[in-house]
């Protein structure tokens, strides 16, 4: 599976905007994500540092990675329908040009 999200260069914002689309709702998880995708803390430091165990933290990472990969999908479908952007398509054709 391709990963949409990387760990310590996501904006707050796109993490908070993503938890919104789940029933996460614990604080001590929500701070993990954030440390873990905002600030670059590895997993286990990033759950250790909000009371959290590595195993939750995890399901909880697996879980805002499959809504990430919803919403990519959804992106890419609206640019190759609207004309621009990559699609293996139009990256094709650019290729044999």
């Amino acid at each position: 599976m391709m990963q949409t999200l990387l760990r310590g260069i996501e904006q707050e914002a796109t993490i908070m905007d993503l938890i919104s689309l789940t029933d996460i709702t614990s604080e001590g998880i929500i701070g993990g994500l954030v440390d873990y995708y905002v600030r670059g803390h590895n997993l286990t430091t990033a759950a250790a540092l909000n009371g959290q165990t590595k195993g939750n933290l995890g399901t909880a990472k697996a879980t805002l990675e499959a809504k990430a990969m919803i919403v990519y999908r959804i992106n890419e479908r609206e640019n190759a329908r609207k004309g621009y952007g990559f699609t293996q398509n139009n990256l094709q054709m650019e290729v044999n040009q």
